[in-house]
């Protein structure tokens, strides 16, 4: 097989243009360019990120029930059609035409990588299980509830979390950039308020929810943790996973029925469950996501090893963004780049969904990006190993703004 493929990981926005603009660009050496997304999408374990297309608890249910087996090892019978299903995604992805594809990736090296990933996922299953983090995580919180610690390594681990499934929240489900400008606008009020407990819950937390509230409050998770859909969630989980996202086909469906009503027949308690259960449904979607793209980069960096594997590289994608607000740090000077800090430098990947209560979750500041923890665990991989097949690539968004003003 042609060792020609090139599996480019970074921010979804940015990352469409890089791959399209190196599909082109690269033709003359025949390296192909995609994401491990296609992959995903091809074995149909989860639907590719860059369509928007987030209701993957059936498909990962069916996976764990299934054994860890994806459906391109159960389904023999559906190989073409997973397979194009991958050329389909990769052209969805890049722009790339797919006869193109179909030259530079041969059916055999498709058949190689859906059938040796999904292998891969079959052997190390346990690695994408959301129920036994949260079960350490659950002991954690007993034993410092129970004042039971050991030593001062164990006391470090256990009060890393200051709620841990408000972190889980906070961590997985991103935020809302209605809440974020509202904030931004009202930062003084906020600051203004920050230290009087009561007056703040008077402010953003009324007894009964409202629709206005739901919908532009900065605190509108406040409540989440007491939910019951909230306790069932975690419950399912702690017990298994197969049990979790049994629920979350569940709860999909109740949102489902909720929704279909008219706008005029929705409580304000119906309206709040049906956002609410689907930041929690998000979440744990998320979660899975985020273990099953950390284990395939793993995956890929043993490929790219191998003589007789199709994958060549890794590689990851950054690009300058524009300032957001003063406190993210923005640019460093390097000795030849420039670098968006809040982008790419590891000791910038914030970890400050570990000390998140419910009120935090959708916050800007509390949420943490996939492909941040995709970053955080190839730059590992580069530490350790002398001989990795990771590349980091830095683009500046703005360079042909620059050459404008440079050229005046």
């Amino acid at each position: 097989m042609k060792k020609n493929i090139c599996i480019v990981f970074g921010l979804t926005n940015y990352r469409k243009k890089f791959l399209s603009k190196l599909n082109k660009e690269h033709r003359d050496v025949n390296n192909i360019y995609i994401t491990a997304d296609d992959i995903f999408s091809a074995i149909d374990i989860v639907k590719n990120r860059a369509e928007n297309i987030i209701k993957d608890s059936s498909r990962i249910y069916d996976f764990i029930v299934k054994n860890n087996s994806t459906h391109y090892i159960i389904n023999r019978d559906q190989h073409q059609k997973c397979i194009n299903e991958f050329y389909r995604s990769i052209s969805t992805n890049t722009g790339t035409d797919i006869n193109f594809l179909k030259q530079n990736i041969t059916t055999e090296s498709a058949e190689y990588l859906l059938s040796e990933f999904s292998r891969f996922l079959f052997n190390n299953s346990e690695r994408l299980s959301i129920s036994s983090t949260l079960t350490k995580r659950e002991n954690y919180q007993n034993i410092r509830n129970n004042n039971k610690l050991n030593n001062l390594n164990e006391s470090r681990k256990i009060n890393k979390y200051k709620d841990y499934k408000a972190g889980f929240l906070a961590k997985n489900v991103g935020f809302n950039i209605n809440n974020f400008n509202g904030h931004l606008q009202n930062r003084s009020i906020g600051a203004h308020y920050e230290g009087d407990e009561k007056l703040s819950d008077e402010l953003f937390c009324p007894k009964r929810p409202s629709k206005e509230f739901t919908d532009h409050s900065f605190y509108r998770n406040y409540n989440i943790g007491q939910k019951e859909y909230t306790k069932k969630a975690f419950s399912a989980f702690l017990d298994s996973d197969k049990a979790g996202f049994s629920y979350m086909k569940i709860l999909e469906d109740e949102i489902y029925d909720k929704n279909m009503k008219n706008n005029s027949n929705i409580s304000p308690s119906e309206y709040e469950f049906i956002l609410q259960g689907r930041l929690i449904r998000k979440s744990f979607e998320r979660a899975f996501i985020r273990k099953l793209s950390k284990l395939s980069i793993d995956w890929l960096e043993n490929e790219a090893d191998k003589t007789n594997s199709p994958i060549k590289e890794i590689i990851i994608y950054m690009e300058d963004v524009p300032p957001l607000r003063n406190n993210v740090p923005i640019l460093s000077n390097s000795k030849d780049k420039k670098i968006c800090t809040y982008n790419i430098d590891p000791n910038n990947f914030h970890h400050k969904w570990r000390n998140s209560d419910y009120k935090d979750i959708e916050n800007y500041s509390s949420h943490s990006l996939i492909t941040h923890s995709e970053v955080r665990h190839a730059l590992k991989i580069m530490e350790t190993k002398r001989n990795h097949h990771i590349k980091l690539i830095y683009a500046d968004k703005f360079a042909s703004a620059k050459s404008i003003f440079d050229n005046l």
